[in-house]
């Protein structure tokens, strides 16, 4: 079978509206599917269809990523397209976002969840991955607290806790949007390729918001100090004592 409608990455992007729409499809068919497989918020394994379903709509996304290609000239909205429908599901492929809403439980509440179990962590730790269920707490200090202060916002409901879990993740792609093309022009890299490449690919939207892991507020602040210590006009220690707060 022939792959000549692929487009190369050089190409500007044939039909790129209705690729991005395509995308967006895909994204609320794998919301979907998972919405209508799982039973509430309990953990068990994936139906088999829902294996096959995800498989495709996710081979979808990304075809409608790399039809577009780091010459469409609208990669930050699309991100935000394909990123809302994520916004309000269940936690994607992980659950660990049930470890962190255990976590912030215990917090708000003035317990130390260094040596309590998540698992004895209210509703949130009846929710926690089995292989979690007896261990504690492997955060730092900083990341417990944004966990509790999630936690009394949202009162501690594990749902709307997972929803609000969300947001760091959602600050995270709006600091690589703003700093990756700064820090790509510094290295004469094609801005579009870098937000192509680190902003609207995917697994960032996917995993990062989807499935609600919490290390896209540190990657992004990682990328914000390297900006910071090579393009802010700053001489010498005034830019790498910025990247080291950043960090």
């Amino acid at each position: 079978m022939s792959l000549r409608w692929l487009r190369s990455p050089e190409a500007a992007p044939t039909r790129p509206w209705w690729w991005v729409f395509a995308g967006l499809a895909a994204v609320v068919v794998l919301v979907g599917a998972q919405a209508a497989d799982l039973p509430g918020l309990l953990e068990r394994g994936a139906s088999w269809w829902r294996v096959v379903v995800s498989f495709l709509s996710t081979s979808v996304l990304l075809l409608a990523w790399w039809q577009l290609g780091p010459r469409w000239r609208r990669p930050i909205l699309t991100t935000a397209i394909w990123t809302v429908p994520l916004m309000f599901t269940f936690p994607l492929h992980s659950r660990d976002s049930y470890a962190y809403a255990a976590t912030g439980w215990l917090v708000a509440r003035g317990q130390d969840a260094y040596t309590v179990p998540l698992g004895e962590a209210g509703q949130a730790g009846l929710l926690v991955g089995t292989h979690w269920h007896e261990t504690t707490s492997v955060y730092p200090a900083l990341s417990l607290e944004l966990f509790g202060a999630i936690s009394r916002l949202t009162g501690g409901d594990p749902y709307w806790t997972t929803v609000a879990l969300r947001l760091p993740s959602l600050m995270a792609l709006a600091i690589l949007a703003f700093v990756l093309p700064r820090l790509a022009r510094r290295f004469a890299v094609d801005p579009g390729v870098a937000l192509w490449a680190g902003l609207m690919v995917p697994i960032m939207t996917v995993q990062w918001v989807g499935g609600v892991h919490n290390d896209a507020l540190m990657v992004a602040l990682g990328v914000a100090a390297l900006w910071a210590a090579t393009d802010l006009g700053w001489r010498g220690w005034r830019g790498l004592i910025v990247a080291g707060v950043l960090l």
